[in-house]
């Protein structure tokens, strides 16, 4: 019998409802095959009497010129009281006599168990082929999914939130505005961070950082955070060009010593020298200040107020003539952002030596590829025009590839016959032959004779490798999560990824080879084309080639094979000179996306946020808004039936933006300042267990006359970086959880009120100490109206004060409070006070997992979730988060998964510990664990001695360190200089290796504290085993002890029922139904064991459980 497969998953023809809301459904999505696109469709559906009819379909447009489609045989649907509806879609590329490439039937239905669950089934009707590449094709013909739609109420609560009308509540709408609201939490501490670079030392209340918000303009304290600002701009200024004016004068010296490298020195000057930053007179920066005072003054309030509009005005560049006024600033004037168009190397695979054979001619793979990759971003539309030779709708053009297949296999027979005639031997031909025959063996080809697979994965010998790499993937993830020592972990590991290594090497061969003679048809193609049609000429080819001229296009189409083979006569060679062709292509233009213009909003407000953030939140910032406006627009796409005006207001470049300054940001880091100082650093080394020596090296030379040399670890933040960015990670998880408790609660009272948002919020603040929303105060009106059943009018008639009432705990508010007061240092502070050896010193230590226990535990006993309703569940969204966000970490503790890069460095790191006899800390003779890291410390302190010494004590010192093998290189005896310059550079990677344990440690310590006390979350639903429904759900708490691996029950955060009824004992819990055990749940150190079915469940990966208990 053979043995069960299990189905892939992506073979299947697929349908997605991708819209919908409380009506019905909006937008239905097909995939067909696995790398087809999608076919999007705009849909109006009726439900009646638990039948569910579709009004209208009409397809959203894309190359309108190209596709059609047919419902139902017409090319307009119309409605037939039908559920169900057929689809045709037509190719003018397809090789088919109807041009037909889809055919396919939707049907929708209301399930039987729910009447508020729309089920849409798809069934493909196209003739598939049985067998492919000689194997059973394992597509299936239907499939079906299934959407709750969208109840009222959480579309009223949207509609409030977002401040739209209800119908406007869709699926898609709620997507973006839960995006919004977590970039509305992290946008907080970014906010937060820059409030205290503008306020430094304006104390405000509670002798905190004054808010910015808070300066009027008469306030004397306003001129004085303008004065700061403009001395800290003119000074960073001044070191940013004086840092570039050091790296002139250095690259002169060099122009100098080296003539023949005249020309490689010349363009680094040059491009040095445009580097520089325009310097700004005093009165430009004061100006600048105002403006960005009241900007970040203005923007606090949509963020407070949860003003979605605002933001999403924003994120689509719409008309904000005041925001546009405030980014008008005379620092960007200093920052012109130039464009090179830049001719990078996109294709990772590609080496130096990698060559292609186009147009009859051998050229370098990479410049073929950049040349080629310069012309698609500079005319829109020729990529896929070339790559639509070789596919159509995901599916390989079986046609044309037979051609290839043909052209190839000729080639090969062309090169025996040579050989076999050829009375000299010929290496190079036996070269080409021998790469062809061993590019087949490698894909496993021999039999069908394919010159290339488009899909890797239809090579059999790939496929196999990569489906035991998975396996191998799969058992070090489940590693990670385990509690095994330390030390044995780090050997499974080690001996997991030496395997993945060689995996990865095999598939990379193979992949390589592969896409090396599938790029080189591809090149065969574009060049081809460029010459026949425009004889080469760039600027012909730029304004003539049009991939919207449906007619054209299609002609070009019917001279495939004529470019696959064309090549140029002898004469006209000279013409596909790769030099020239650069030189055509290359440009520089100043780009307009700095000008005071709405368009430009949304990139010039994050270009300013990123310049003010301190250096260790950059990048972080950097990777947030990026993230962030994919996930915002990747919902969308044009849709080409749309006016012209409605599809040009929507064209936005932002992404290419954004990338292009990512990759520019050293240029616009003139306002440098760090969260964690020198000082700090060390005093958090000493709180984190790690010698503060490794911060910096120092080593006096003892040369007279000599300056003092110095090897420094060359910080430049990665500790701090390090340190912080990982606090800081946590904090935003914990963060966004306190924001959605304060969202919940403000909705719940404001439901109670009966009043608008904005009116019940002012009505609130009024009533709060300090007329200003406070989280405490607003948790205690919570707990009075929920726990002690107090009516909310009588509540907001006096004035607002928990600290008379004893059985509320404000402590609960403590952790986000501090959050918020906008003091990253403080926090830092606290969190590495936290003792993980000795608890008693703990006390007055803010400790995150003890705070966030006691405010879900209060959100359990007011039961806030289920008063409000925006269809999330936000306690289980933060150990979602948290556990994401160790898993990361974690894999950054441990040996990661090797690459090839990764294999040399840990070559060339042995080679090193081998040739100054220094231990690995894996080492089983080495005590402590930090003796690896000391043992190397000191090396790079004695190899700095022998390094800043004169002539009359180098060979001495040379001796004493038993390092005279230096001398030699090869047989070559060195000179003293050059053998400095050796030692140089093993000084410099010793650092890195150095670096690398340090940073380590560092994850490893931080780790510990975050675990120090931590809470995880058991979910028990029962249900009843007759009609299986679930009847409640119940959480417990297990708390790690201290820091070790070992758990145990903490408390029971509901009460049951009348019916289920759950006893504590220690590290054992029991359910119980109407005086009968129904389960007993038993921890045995790490491991939670389930009394009923014996299973055991280790503790260590996860942050919630779910049980399910049946009775």
């Amino acid at each position: 019998m053979e043995k069960f497969r299990r189905q892939n998953r992506s073979s299947i023809i697929k349908i997605i409802i991708s819209n919908y809301d409380t009506k019905g459904i909006k937008e239905l999505k097909v995939r067909y095959r696995k790398q087809a696109q999608l076919d999007t469709f705009i849909i109006k559906t009726e439900i009646v009497n638990n039948d569910i009819f579709i009004k209208s379909i009409i397809e959203k447009a894309r190359e309108k010129y190209r596709y059609s489609f047919l419902f139902d045989g017409e090319e307009k649907y119309h409605f037939k009281n039908k559920s169900s509806v057929e689809i045709v879609k037509k190719d003018i590329f397809s090789q088919t006599p109807d041009n037909m490439i889809r055919n396919y039937k939707i049907t929708l239905k209301i399930s039987e168990k729910n009447p508020r669950v729309v089920e849409a089934e798809i069934e493909d009707l196209m003739n598939s082929t049985i067998l492919k590449d000689g194997r059973r094709s394992a597509r299936r013909e239907k499939s079906m999914t299934e959407r709750k739609l969208i109840e009222e109420k959480v579309a009223e609560n949207y509609s409030l939130l977002a401040n739209c009308p209800m119908e406007e509540v869709d699926s898609i709408k709620i997507y973006k505005i839960k995006r919004f609201l977590t970039y509305r939490s992290n946008m907080l501490l970014y906010f937060a961070s820059i409030n205290s670079f503008l306020c430094e030392g304006i104390k405000g209340k509670d002798n905190e950082t004054e808010e910015i918000w808070h300066l009027k303009d008469n306030d004397v304290r306003k001129e004085k955070v303008k004065e700061n600002f403009k001395n800290k701009l003119i000074q960073s200024t001044e070191n940013y060009n004086s840092s570039l004016k050091n790296q002139i004068e250095e690259k002169e010296k060099l122009l100098r010593k080296e003539s023949k490298k005249g020309a490689f020195y010349r363009t680094i000057i040059k491009k040095l020298q445009q580097e520089r930053i325009k310097e700004l007179s005093e009165k430009s920066l004061t100006e600048d200040c105002e403006k960005i005072i009241k900007l970040y003054s203005e923007l606090r309030h949509p963020l407070m107020h949860y003003d979605y509009q605002y933001f999403e005005n924003l994120f689509e560049n719409k008309e904000n003539s005041e925001l546009t006024k405030n980014l008008n600033l005379d620092i960007f004037k200093s920052l012109p952002l130039v464009r090179k168009m830049k001719l990078n190397n996109k294709v990772n695979y590609l080496e130096d030596n990698d060559t292609l054979f186009v147009l009859q001619k051998t050229k370098k793979a990479k410049t073929l590829y950049q040349i080629y990759d310069a012309l698609c971003e500079q005319k829109n539309g020729f990529n896929k025009f070339i790559n639509d030779f070789f596919v159509s709708d995901g599916e390989e053009n079986t046609v044309f590839k037979q051609i290839i297949n043909e052209k190839f296999q000729s080639e090969i027979e062309f090169l025996e016959k040579r050989i076999s005639e050829s009375e000299k031997k010929n290496e190079k031909l036996k070269k080409k032959l021998d790469s062809m025959k061993a590019h087949f063996r490698n894909i496993n080809s021999e039999d069908t004779k394919e010159a290339y697979f488009w899909d890797i994965h239809s090579s059999r010998n790939y496929k196999t490798k990569y489906n035991e790499r998975k396996n191998l993937v799969n058992e070090y993830t489940e590693l990670l999560g385990s509690s095994k020592e330390k030390k044995l972990l780090r050997e499974e590991i080690t001996k997991i990824n030496r395997q993945l290594l060689k995996l990865k090497q095999e598939m990379e061969e193979i992949t390589k080879k592969n896409s090396l003679f599938r790029l080189e048809y591809k090149m065969k193609m574009a060049f081809g084309f460029l010459f026949c049609e425009f004889d080469g000429n760039i600027s012909r080819f730029k304004d003539e080639f049009d991939a919207s001229n449906q007619e054209k296009i299609i002609q070009y189409h019917k001279n495939g094979e004529k470019y696959l083979t064309y090549f140029l006569k002898e004469e006209e060679k000279e013409k596909f000179n790769l030099k020239k062709l650069q030189e055509t292509i290359q440009k520089t233009g100043e780009e307009n996306w700095l000008l005071p213009q709405n368009k430009n909003n949304l990139f010039k407000f994050y270009l300013l946020t990123y310049l003010l953030l301190p250096y260790e939140l950059k990048g972080d910032f950097l990777g947030f808004v990026k993230k962030h406006y994919y996930d915002i627009k990747n919902v969308d796409f044009m849709d080409e039936n749309q006016s012209s005006k409605i599809i040009e207001s929507k064209e936005d470049d932002f992404y290419h933006k954004i990338r292009l300054f990512e990759k520019n940001t050293k240029k616009y880091e003139i306002v440098k300042y760090s969260i964690v100082p020198d000082k700090k650093l060390k005093q958090y080394f000493k709180d984190l267990g790690i010698d503060t020596k490794y911060l910096i090296l120092d080593q006096k030379s003892e040369v007279s006359g000599e300056k003092n040399k110095k090897v420094s670890l060359k910080n430049n933040g990665m500790f701090n970086k390090t340190i912080l960015l990982f606090v800081f990670k946590y904090y935003q998880i914990a963060f966004k959880l306190f924001n959605d408790i304060e969202l919940y609660s403000l909705f719940f009272l404001r439901e109670k009120s009966g009043k608008p948002f904005e009116v019940f919020l002012k009505e609130l603040k009024d009533k709060m100490i300090g007329k200003q929303l406070n989280f405490g105060q607003l948790l205690y009106v919570v707990y009075e109206v929920l726990v002690k059943n107090k009516d909310l009018s009588e509540i907001l008639s006096e004035r607002i004060d928990y600290r008379k009432d004893m059985c509320f705990s404000a402590e609960i508010a403590d952790l986000r409070n501090f959050l918020s007061h906008l003091n990253y240092s403080k926090f830092l502070d606290n969190f590495m006070k936290i003792n993980t050896n000795k608890s008693d010193e703990n006390k007055e230590v803010l400790i995150p997992s003890i705070k966030i226990q006691k405010m879900i535990k209060f959100i359990e006993e007011c039961n806030l979730q289920s008063q409000i309703d925006f269809d999330f569940n936000f306690v289980n969204d933060f150990y979602m988060r948290k556990e994401k966000m160790f898993f990361i970490q974690l894999k950054q503790i441990f040996p990661d998964i090797n690459s090839t890069e990764k294999q040399k460095m840990n070559e060339k790191e042995e080679i090193l510990r081998n040739r100054y006899h220094l231990t690995d800390k894996k080492n089983e003779q080495i005590k402590d664990e930090h003796e690896a890291q000391s043992q190397l410390y000191e090396k790079i302190l004695s190899l700095q001695k022998i390094y800043s010494s004169d002539k009359n004590n180098f060979y001495g010192r040379l001796k004493e360190e038993k390092l005279l093998f230096l001398e030699k290189q090869e047989k070559k005896k060195l000179s003293m200089e050059e053998i400095k310059d050796k030692i140089a550079g093993d000084i410099s990677d010793l650092l890195g290796i150095l670096k690398k344990e340090i940073t380590r440690d560092i994850k490893d310590k931080l780790t510990e504290k975050f675990r120090y006390c931590e809470e995880k979350l058991l979910n028990l639903s029962f249900y009843n085993h007759q009609d299986k429904k679930k009847e409640e759900s119940i959480r417990v708490f297990l708390i790690r002890d201290k820091n070790s691996d070992n758990f145990k029950f903490e408390s029971i955060l509901d009460d049951g029922s009348n019916k289920i009824f759950i006893s504590k004992n220690g590290k054992e819990i029991t359910i119980q139904c109407c005086d009968k055990v129904l389960e007993t749940l038993i921890i045995e150190k790490n491991t939670l064991k389930i009394s009923s079915n014996g299973k055991i469940i280790s503790l260590i990966p996860h942050y919630s459980y779910s049980i399910d208990v049946k009775y």
